[in-house]
Protein backbone atom coordinates (compact mmCIF):
# COMPACT_ATOMS: atom_id res chain seq x y z
CA UNK A 1 0.00 0.00 0.00
CA UNK A 2 0.90 3.46 -0.78
CA UNK A 3 -0.48 6.88 0.71
CA UNK A 4 0.09 10.16 -0.84
CA UNK A 5 -0.31 12.65 2.16
CA UNK A 6 -1.70 15.99 0.27
CA UNK A 7 -2.59 17.51 3.31
CA UNK A 8 -2.64 17.07 7.28
CA UNK A 9 -4.85 18.37 10.59
CA UNK A 10 -4.39 18.48 14.29
CA UNK A 11 -7.94 18.11 15.33
CA UNK A 12 -8.31 18.59 18.92
CA UNK A 13 -9.59 15.78 20.76
CA UNK A 14 -8.87 13.21 17.68
CA UNK A 15 -5.10 13.67 17.00
CA UNK A 16 -3.07 13.84 13.75
CA UNK A 17 -5.65 13.27 10.54
CA UNK A 18 -3.94 13.00 6.78
CA UNK A 19 -5.36 13.44 3.31
CA UNK A 20 -4.47 12.11 0.16
CA UNK A 21 -4.94 9.35 -2.67
CA UNK A 22 -3.98 6.12 -2.44
CA UNK A 23 -1.60 4.82 -4.84
CA UNK A 24 -1.31 2.02 -4.40
CA UNK A 25 -2.62 -1.32 -2.54
CA UNK A 26 -5.61 -1.12 0.07
CA UNK A 27 -5.73 0.18 3.64
CA UNK A 28 -7.55 -1.25 6.18
CA UNK A 29 -8.72 0.26 9.76
CA UNK A 30 -6.10 -0.86 12.30
CA UNK A 31 -3.26 -1.07 9.89
CA UNK A 32 0.25 -0.78 10.85
CA UNK A 33 1.54 1.27 8.35
CA UNK A 34 5.05 3.59 8.10
CA UNK A 35 5.17 7.05 7.44
CA UNK A 36 7.40 9.57 5.85
CA UNK A 37 10.01 10.42 5.27
CA UNK A 38 9.84 13.27 7.60
CA UNK A 39 11.85 16.78 8.47
CA UNK A 40 14.47 14.09 10.24
CA UNK A 41 14.51 11.52 7.31
CA UNK A 42 12.96 8.70 9.02
CA UNK A 43 9.79 6.57 8.99
CA UNK A 44 7.74 6.18 11.93
CA UNK A 45 5.20 2.76 12.60
CA UNK A 46 1.72 4.45 13.00
CA UNK A 47 -1.73 3.00 13.19
CA UNK A 48 -4.76 3.94 11.20
CA UNK A 49 -7.23 4.34 13.92
CA UNK A 50 -10.24 5.67 10.88
CA UNK A 51 -10.52 5.76 7.76
CA UNK A 52 -13.26 8.09 5.97
CA UNK A 53 -13.91 8.37 1.97
CA UNK A 54 -16.23 10.81 0.55
CA UNK A 55 -16.88 11.69 4.39
CA UNK A 56 -18.03 8.65 5.08
CA UNK A 57 -16.64 6.64 7.71
CA UNK A 58 -15.26 2.81 6.32
CA UNK A 59 -13.53 -0.25 7.60
CA UNK A 60 -10.85 0.11 4.36
CA UNK A 61 -9.95 1.98 1.10
CA UNK A 62 -8.89 0.90 -2.02
CA UNK A 63 -6.44 2.09 -4.38
CA UNK A 64 -7.57 5.26 -6.57
CA UNK A 65 -9.72 6.93 -3.49
CA UNK A 66 -9.29 9.92 -2.17
CA UNK A 67 -9.21 9.24 1.71
CA UNK A 68 -8.27 10.45 5.28
CA UNK A 69 -6.64 8.84 7.83
CA UNK A 70 -6.51 9.58 11.62
CA UNK A 71 -3.16 8.23 13.09
CA UNK A 72 -1.81 7.29 16.16
CA UNK A 73 1.82 6.45 17.13
CA UNK A 74 2.35 2.31 17.52
CA UNK A 75 4.77 2.41 20.32
CA UNK A 76 4.50 4.60 23.18
CA UNK A 77 8.00 6.69 22.91
CA UNK A 78 7.28 7.62 19.41
CA UNK A 79 5.67 10.99 19.21
CA UNK A 80 3.60 12.07 16.27
CA UNK A 81 3.04 15.93 15.33
CA UNK A 82 2.34 18.76 12.49
CA UNK A 83 5.52 20.07 13.15
CA UNK A 84 7.24 17.19 11.69
CA UNK A 85 5.48 16.87 8.67
CA UNK A 86 6.47 18.20 5.22
CA UNK A 87 5.65 17.93 1.56
CA UNK A 88 5.94 14.63 -0.06
CA UNK A 89 5.79 12.29 2.66
CA UNK A 90 3.38 9.07 2.16
CA UNK A 91 1.93 6.07 4.25
CA UNK A 92 3.41 2.80 2.86
CA UNK A 93 3.33 -0.99 3.85
CA UNK A 94 5.39 -2.51 6.66
CA UNK A 95 6.58 -4.74 3.98
CA UNK A 96 8.08 -2.45 2.12
CA UNK A 97 11.89 -1.43 3.31
CA UNK A 98 11.90 2.33 2.68
CA UNK A 99 15.21 4.28 2.01
CA UNK A 100 15.25 8.04 1.60
CA UNK A 101 16.49 9.21 -1.80
CA UNK A 102 18.92 11.89 -1.92
CA UNK A 103 19.93 11.25 -5.64
CA UNK A 104 18.37 9.99 -9.21
CA UNK A 105 18.75 9.39 -12.06
CA UNK A 106 15.62 10.23 -15.16
CA UNK A 107 15.58 10.65 -18.92
CA UNK A 108 14.34 13.91 -19.37
CA UNK A 109 13.01 15.73 -22.80
CA UNK A 110 13.39 19.78 -22.40
CA UNK A 111 10.39 20.97 -23.99
CA UNK A 112 11.18 24.53 -23.27
CA UNK A 113 14.36 26.68 -21.37
CA UNK A 114 15.05 30.55 -22.92
CA UNK A 115 19.05 29.39 -22.87
CA UNK A 116 20.41 26.61 -22.06
CA UNK A 117 21.28 24.45 -18.89
CA UNK A 118 24.49 22.59 -17.61
CA UNK A 119 25.94 20.73 -14.63
CA UNK A 120 24.56 23.12 -11.70
CA UNK A 121 21.43 23.56 -12.82
CA UNK A 122 17.97 24.29 -10.31
CA UNK A 123 14.48 23.56 -11.07
CA UNK A 124 11.65 22.62 -8.66
CA UNK A 125 10.77 19.11 -8.88
CA UNK A 126 7.29 18.30 -9.09
CA UNK A 127 6.64 13.98 -8.54
CA UNK A 128 3.70 12.77 -7.01
CA UNK A 129 3.72 14.59 -3.87
CA UNK A 130 7.27 15.56 -4.03
CA UNK A 131 7.96 19.68 -4.20
CA UNK A 132 11.26 20.33 -4.26
CA UNK A 133 14.47 22.30 -5.91
CA UNK A 134 16.45 19.87 -7.27
CA UNK A 135 20.28 20.89 -8.93
CA UNK A 136 21.93 18.96 -11.76
CA UNK A 137 24.76 16.59 -11.16
CA UNK A 138 25.73 15.01 -14.22
CA UNK A 139 24.74 14.67 -17.91
CA UNK A 140 25.31 11.40 -19.62
CA UNK A 141 25.89 12.44 -23.28
CA UNK A 142 25.76 15.78 -23.51
CA UNK A 143 27.51 19.35 -21.76
CA UNK A 144 24.92 21.01 -22.35
CA UNK A 145 20.88 20.77 -22.60
CA UNK A 146 18.73 22.94 -25.05
CA UNK A 147 14.92 22.92 -25.82
CA UNK A 148 14.18 19.85 -27.81
CA UNK A 149 17.22 17.91 -26.46
CA UNK A 150 16.56 14.68 -24.44
CA UNK A 151 19.28 12.75 -22.28
CA UNK A 152 19.72 10.93 -18.87
CA UNK A 153 20.50 13.07 -15.66
CA UNK A 154 21.66 12.85 -12.35
CA UNK A 155 20.00 15.08 -9.86
CA UNK A 156 20.30 15.81 -6.49
CA UNK A 157 17.66 17.19 -3.66
CA UNK A 158 18.61 20.13 -2.32
CA UNK A 159 17.21 20.01 0.96
CA UNK A 160 16.16 16.87 2.20
CA UNK A 161 15.50 13.30 0.83
CA UNK A 162 12.31 11.88 -0.92
CA UNK A 163 10.52 8.12 -0.86
CA UNK A 164 10.93 8.14 -4.60
CA UNK A 165 10.54 4.91 -7.35
CA UNK A 166 11.53 4.23 -10.47
CA UNK A 167 9.30 4.52 -13.09
CA UNK A 168 7.70 7.55 -11.59
CA UNK A 169 6.69 10.17 -13.82
CA UNK A 170 7.98 14.04 -13.20
CA UNK A 171 8.24 17.68 -14.21
CA UNK A 172 10.63 20.36 -13.12
CA UNK A 173 9.59 24.07 -13.53
CA UNK A 174 11.66 27.41 -12.88
CA UNK A 175 10.55 30.17 -14.68
CA UNK A 176 9.82 29.80 -18.33
CA UNK A 177 11.69 25.68 -17.86
CA UNK A 178 9.31 23.13 -18.66
CA UNK A 179 10.87 19.46 -18.23
CA UNK A 180 8.74 15.94 -18.41
CA UNK A 181 10.48 12.78 -17.77
CA UNK A 182 10.73 9.83 -15.43
CA UNK A 183 12.86 8.32 -13.19
CA UNK A 184 15.07 4.93 -13.89
CA UNK A 185 17.10 4.76 -10.85
CA UNK A 186 17.41 5.97 -7.38
CA UNK A 187 20.28 6.31 -5.34
CA UNK A 188 19.98 5.79 -1.08
CA UNK A 189 23.60 7.64 0.90
CA UNK A 190 25.27 9.34 -1.50
CA UNK A 191 27.44 10.70 1.41
CA UNK A 192 29.85 7.48 0.93
CA UNK A 193 29.80 6.39 -2.52
CA UNK A 194 30.97 2.99 -1.57
CA UNK A 195 27.18 2.73 0.08
CA UNK A 196 25.53 3.93 -2.43
CA UNK A 197 22.50 1.41 -3.42
CA UNK A 198 21.00 1.70 -6.85
CA UNK A 199 17.78 0.57 -7.77
CA UNK A 200 17.18 0.43 -11.43
CA UNK A 201 13.80 -0.59 -13.68
CA UNK A 202 14.09 -4.35 -14.58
Amino acid sequence: MQFDIQEHFSVPGVGIVVSGLIRSGRAFLNQQVQIGPDKNKQFKVVTIKSIHVNRVQVDNAKVGDQACFCLKPSKGSITLDRADFKKGMVLIDMAIKPEPVWEFEANIHVLQHPTQMAIGYQGVLHCGVIRQAIEMQALQTKEVLRSGDQDSVRFRFKYSPEFMKPDQILVIREGRTRIFGFVTAIYGDVKNENKIEKQQIQ
